[in-house]
């Protein structure tokens, strides 16, 4: 890597860094292997996230491991089946307006990948916390389009979105 892409992901790298340190320091103060484990997977995301800035698009072999890893964590963290039930219910919901927006505009307005994303991350998730984890995530890419006027025509690259929002919120669950 050259150091104009260096200094071009300092940015990438500060946005995905912080949230990151905030999960980490009061994940570690936890002390257990769950508390390790999240911060591992932490640490997956990021490297997807650092993958779609930089390609707009994600390897499918880790991609697919590290969903099926948080899935993991979504298991041992051994929640009601009921809030299972209620995050499928919601993602199956905003899947279809995603569907509906698509046949609305005649676009496609996300990769399979960000569908995947989605789908794992929230099941990590109280059920209460999925609609701030999404807003956050959609408040956070248009700042920076309404901040930033030459941009508006580029694809954006969602999973650091999903990635960073998701850190955040997860301090809360």
């Amino acid at each position: 890597m050259n150091v104009w892409k260096i200094k071009k992901m300092i940015p990438s790298i500060i946005f995905l860094g912080a949230p990151f340190l905030l999960l980490a320091y009061l994940r570690i103060q936890g002390n257990t292997l769950l508390d390790v484990f999240v911060i591992l997977l932490a640490m997956c995301w990021i490297y997807l996230s650092v993958e779609d800035i930089l390609k707009l698009s994600v390897p499918s072999i880790p991609l697919n491991l590290i969903s099926l890893l948080t899935l993991l964590l979504a298991v041992l963290q051994r929640q009601e089946i009921t809030s299972y039930l209620i995050i499928l219910a919601l993602i199956v919901f905003i899947f279809s307006l995603i569907w509906a927006a698509n046949v609305l505009t005649k676009k496609s307005l996300m990769g399979l990948a960000d569908f995947i994303v989605i789908s794992s991350l929230a099941f990590t998730l109280r059920p209460d916390l999925i609609g701030p984890w999404l807003l956050l995530a959609s408040l956070i890419p248009l700042i920076a389009l309404l901040i930033s006027k030459d941009k508006k025509n580029e694809k954006l690259p969602f999973i650091p979105y999903l990635t960073v929002s998701w850190m955040l919120i997860f301090t809360l669950n």
